[in-house]
């Protein structure tokens, strides 16, 4: 046969991370990436396009498209010697062309891909969830004629509690949220930052927006009633003066307050994070649902450093300043009695 095909979707790797460990997460995708780089860059391949990932009925979920993303940034970052076809510009070019968006399987629309963009190589990707995990194969094809090009066959075991946080991002835009920081704050004193929350509103919000994020996703995830907010500044010394996790039960409204003391003059920022608890299966998970920083000037007063001179240096004042002063002014107030002394 005079076919290129080298035998395809080898070595198969299972890559299991812990729920609440994001780091490990990257980790385990950086090294997924860095061994089909290592395949690209021995085939001699040049420009790589990253399609949507499917599932194995060949359709699209926002979960697919998702661990497309992460893959194809790890990859660009691999420095091999290839390039990455930006994947906003790809679907732009896909859109543009009415070429088949679910894999790109077909010989016919894989070679016009290659002839539009230049690639000579695409990855495509098939996910598939079980209970607990979620597992992803890729092929790396030869655009001229949909061919395997030689690749590991990789599977990444992804914890779902991790995918189910990425999925949903911290992207919204609260419309209840009132926080109130201070624009300037005397260096050696507090001030209060207030933040209220129409709780009940945003939290029925966030249950359609969760139905709708994952929709494609088989798994339980339970939207509670709980929010927590949390307030951190390195140049500051920060004091909660209420709880951090807050029920939305009777009251619609949850109020958080802190009082914030600089610890030195100048310009420092404040670091606002709202988080609401998510239940999945039998994780806790909290999800940032909004972030906020604010830079707060620290004056410095000066009346008061002025007294806290004095109060603590009174008797070197006394000896060295004060004592001359008085007695300067004794003698020119007496002169007579200078002379006589005299």
């Amino acid at each position: 046969m005079n076919k290129r095909t080298l035998s395809v979707c080898g070595a198969a790797m299972f890559l299991s991370m812990l729920v609440s460990s994001a780091w490990g997460y990257e980790k385990e995708i950086e090294e997924l990436s860095a061994k089909m780089a290592q395949k690209i860059a021995d085939k001699g391949k040049k420009t790589v396009a990253v399609v949507d990932f499917t599932d194995l009925e060949g359709n699209v979920t926002q979960l697919d498209q998702f661990i497309a993303e992460e893959f194809s940034v790890a990859l660009a970052g691999s420095s091999k010697g290839f390039r990455v076809i930006d994947r906003t510009r790809l679907k732009s070019i896909i859109k543009e062309n009415k070429l088949a968006a679910t894999g790109l399987i077909d010989p016919a629309t894989l070679r016009k891909l290659g002839n539009i963009t230049g690639v000579d190589a695409v990855i495509t990707g098939t996910v598939i969830p079980f209970d607990k995990i979620i597992r992803v194969s890729l092929k790396l094809l030869d655009p001229k004629d949909a061919i395997v090009i030689d690749a590991p066959t990789v599977s990444v075991e992804i914890e779902k509690a991790i995918t189910i946080s990425e999925l949903l991002g911290n992207d919204l835009h609260l419309q209840s949220i009132s926080v109130d920081f201070p624009e300037k704050i005397e260096s050696k004193s507090s001030a209060l930052v207030r933040v209220s929350i129409d709780a009940k509103k945003e939290i029925e919000e966030y249950k359609k927006y969760v139905r709708e994020k994952l929709k494609d996703l088989d798994e339980k995830v339970i939207v509670t009633n709980k929010l927590s907010a949390s307030l951190s500044g390195l140049d500051f010394d920060v004091s909660r003066t209420t709880p951090e996790v807050q029920f939305s039960l009777k009251d619609d409204v949850i109020e958080w307050k802190w009082e914030v003391k600089p610890k030195l003059s100048g310009v420092h920022e404040l670091h606002l994070t709202i988080s609401i608890i998510l239940n999945v299966g039998k994780e806790v998970l909290p999800q940032i649902i909004y972030t906020s920083d604010k830079k707060i000037i620290a004056k410095e007063d000066t009346l008061q450093n002025i007294l806290t001179f004095i109060k603590d240096n009174y008797q070197w004042l006394w000896a060295t300043i004060l004592v001359p002063v008085v007695g300067l002014f004794l003698r020119k107030r007496n002169p007579r009695r200078s002379n006589i002394k005299s």
